[in-house]
Order: structure tokens, then C-alpha cells, then sequence
């Protein structure tokens, strides 16, 4: 009878080419006949009192580099199909707008508009700051500042009275 853990080996493996050891105590039993238990207690190392008591463990985050979150918030962002304006609040500045600026009292907003409107508004805020974000490195800056967004807002109205001056 082998009382080694590591030489014991399954009967039916005689035959293979290099036989593994059996790491598992009960497998180990049944494959000497369960003659010796002996082999499946497993005897856990005994800690002093002082060493148990010690200070608590604490959770240690992943530090990521600076910049690295960032680009990944980014392309997630970047990703989505989904309007970057939720749609309740947009509904309701469009409808404050709307009896702010109209003539008559009872306007109403077919629900159809907001979609196509929000699409258009997103599209126009994206030129800006794509105008801004050029002129930010023109200026040799790496942060949009407000004046750039500003500047990029006139240059878009310049542009747009421009098309219209010469259409009409």
C-alpha cells in the first residue's frame, strides 16, 4: 500500500504514457482501498492569537493612469445611438420657448417635431464644438474655454446669415 500522496496513482492508468498524481484525498483512499484514512484529514496550520488580530484589510482600487478612464468614457459615448439630450427635459424648454416667443396662446407641438428637432439642435451643438475644439488648438490650448465656444457661436451665425444673404 502507497502512503505517498504524490506516487499514488488510479489502477485503471496503468497503461497511459506518464500517469499525474491524485491531489485528492478521497480519490487517494479509494484508489489504495480506503485502507488508510489517515490521508484524508488535512491538517490546517495553527495561527497565534496576535497575528489573527492585526489590522483589518482594506480594499485597494486599480489606479488607472491620467487620461486613460477619460478616452474609454469617451469611445463608450462615442458608441451610443441614443440622443445625448434626454427627451423629457428638451420636450420642456422647447414648449417654454414656444409660449415664450409666440404670438397666440394656444400653440401646440405636434410629438412628431421633438425628435427631428432634437436631432437638429445635437447636430448644430456638435458643430460648435467642433469649432471650438479647432480653435482651442489654434490658440495652443488643450482645454475648450469658454470664449471658444463663444467665438465658434458667432463664426456658426456668421456662416449661417452669409448662406442665407446670398440665397435670398
Amino acid at each position: 500500500m502507497h502512503t505517498e500522496l504524490n506516487t499514488v496513482t488510479h489502477p485503471t492508468m496503468a497503461r497511459t504514457k506518464a500517469s499525474k498524481p491524485i491531489r485528492n484525498p478521497a480519490a487517494v483512499a479509494k484508489a489504495t482501498g480506503g485502507g488508510d484514512h489517515s490521508l484524508t484529514k488535512i491538517s490546517r496550520p495553527v495561527v497565534p492569537e496576535e497575528l489573527k488580530a492585526g489590522k483589518p484589510k482594506t480594499r485597494t482600487f486599480k489606479r488607472w493612469r491620467p487620461g486613460t478612464v477619460a478616452v474609454r468614457q469617451m469611445r463608450r459615448e462615442q458608441k451610443k445611438t441614443t440622443p445625448a439630450i434626454p427627451m423629457a427635459p428638451f420636450v420642456r424648454v422647447v414648449q417654454e420657448m414656444v409660449q415664450k416667443t409666440a404670438q397666440a396662446d394656444n400653440i401646440r407641438v405636434s410629438k412628431k417635431v421633438y425628435p427631428m428637432l432634437q436631432a437638429a439642435v445635437e447636430d448644430f451643438a456638435i458643430d460648435i464644438f467642433k469649432r471650438a475644439q479647432i480653435m482651442a488648438i489654434d490658440n495652443q490650448h488643450i482645454t475648450v474655454i469658454p470664449r471658444h465656444i463663444k467665438r465658434a457661436a458667432q463664426t456658426e451665425n456668421e456662416i449661417r446669415t452669409r448662406i442665407v444673404a446670398t440665397t435670398g
